[in-house]
């Protein structure tokens, strides 16, 4: 093997370890953030309840997506997954603060509102996409940021826009 694949191969594993550490830390806070009784993994074995699945399952998709970005990124970092986690985390709070701000999200899906699940889903994964598009590539730290937090402003603001235009048409009828 010459020195050049060895590194590749070292950088992969490196890269991808680092994805798994941060996926892990990544499990842990999001137990402790949206600890309850019906997010868990008794929910979804004993009740057979999807809508929690759906949901733990989109978290993870997009912490995950994020993660491409900071693989695919020139210089992987620990600093820069922890930061693409921590952006899909917060994105999830802010999001639910506006997006699902009259519903009790949590209440919902452990009764097992599917479709509010998928709503949340599509905000996480999307989310994590987003997070992906920002750290791929190079430039200054902050430029991760700002693409990041232009890139959630629009996420929401299209789902508002969703919204108001399914509320028009229902009204309509």
């Amino acid at each position: 093997m010459t020195q050049e694949l060895i590194n590749a191969l070292l950088s992969g594993i490196i890269s991808v370890s680092i994805a798994f550490v941060i996926l892990v830390i990544t499990r842990f806070i999001v137990h402790k953030m949206f600890k309850t009784e019906y997010v868990s993994v008794n929910e979804i074995e004993k009740n057979g309840n999807i809508a929690v699945a759906i949901k733990n399952g989109s978290i993870y998709i997009g912490v995950a997506a994020a993660m491409v970005g900071v693989i695919a990124s020139p210089l992987v970092q620990f600093i820069d997954g922890i930061t693409a986690m921590l952006f899909v985390i917060i994105a999830s709070v802010v999001s639910d603060k506006i997006v699902f701000s009259s519903v009790d999200n949590t209440k919902e899906i452990g009764k097992g509102n599917i479709s509010l699940a998928l709503a949340e889903a599509g905000l996480f994964i999307g989310t994590g996409i987003i997070a992906m598009a920002s750290f791929t590539g190079e430039g200054p730290y902050i430029s991760s940021i700002v693409f990041f937090a232009l890139g959630q402003i629009i996420l929401i603001l299209s789902i508002l826009a969703a919204e108001m235009a399914y509320k028009g048409l229902y009204l309509r009828r």
